[in-house]
């Protein structure tokens, strides 16, 4: 065999050994959501229409929480979001829709988030994750750059920092942020 046929060969090969291997990598995301969805399907309303999804039978559904919350449109991407509501709801976090708006009511705190998808994830990392909590924040001043909906600068507060000056350059987050802070009465703090 020449250089060009081996190569060839090889190649050929190795297509479909990738062929197949994504086949079962494929297959494996399928049976890790299948086993997520068999330990948590108590807590949905409508367990059946994440199946429905999971087997491409539907693109977009609504899942309703046994809390009452709705999580509309969820899709194959979106998926993950689903799991860090999930995580929030099992550690307590109360997470409702009033107005078409999405709060999390914990640890006394009201935090309004900007969307479905934006806010969620922060507050699984911050307040779940304690990302931050590494350092001690008591009686300090801290800047909070990039300080998105006001989630950090909240944790900061609740980890006794005298004060946090946050900085958005976001108009829509930023929003969200003055709102946050207005709405766990900290204006005097953030």
């Amino acid at each position: 065999m020449n250089l060009i046929t081996t190569t060839k060969f090889y190649l050929n090969k190795f297509k479909i050994l990738k062929k197949y291997f994504g086949y079962l990598i494929g297959k494996s995301e399928l049976i890790r959501k299948l086993t997520w969805l068999i330990n948590y399907y108590n807590k949905f309303d409508n367990p059946f229409e994440i199946l429905f999804l999971l087997f491409n039978f539907r693109k977009n559904i609504n899942i309703r929480f046994k809390n009452g919350f709705i999580f509309k449109d969820l899709n194959k991407k979106s998926w993950k979001y689903l799991v860090y509501y999930l995580n929030a709801i099992n550690n307590g976090i109360i997470i409702n829709r009033i107005d078409n708006k999405i709060y999390a009511n914990f640890n006394g705190l009201k935090i309004r988030l900007l969307d479905q998808i934006n806010g969620i994830y922060q507050i699984k990392e911050i307040f779940l994750d304690e990302s931050y909590g590494v350092l001690d924040y008591n009686n300090k001043l801290v800047y909070d750059i990039g300080g998105f909906i006001g989630t950090s600068a909240l944790y900061f507060i609740l980890k006794g920092a005298k004060r946090v000056n946050a900085f958005e350059v976001n108009r829509e987050s930023y929003k969200t942020l003055i709102k946050n802070i207005l709405n766990n009465e900290l204006s005097d703090r953030i």
